[in-house]
């Protein structure tokens, strides 16, 4: 669940917390790349899984991370 990305346009690194509000409003317009393998992602917002909350995070738009990411 990567929590970070960069602005396209900047190349700004930008990073989720669990106290970011409303990050789809918030990065949801910008051109956002995976910081690994620089496929286009967007933000997910946080949702319930179960009796578990899942803070808000990036996700590629298409396929999987190639950037030799470990979920921890």
């Amino acid at each position: 669940m990567p929590l970070v990305a960069i602005n396209q346009d900047t190349q700004e690194r930008i990073s989720l917390d669990a106290t970011e509000e409303h990050p789809r409003l918030k990065y949801g317009h910008l051109p956002l790349i995976c910081h690994l393998c620089g496929g286009q992602v967007h933000v997910r917002s946080g949702h319930k899984r179960g009796s578990a909350f899942v803070m808000p995070h990036f996700v590629h738009n298409r396929g999987v991370c190639d950037g030799n990411y470990e979920a921890k």
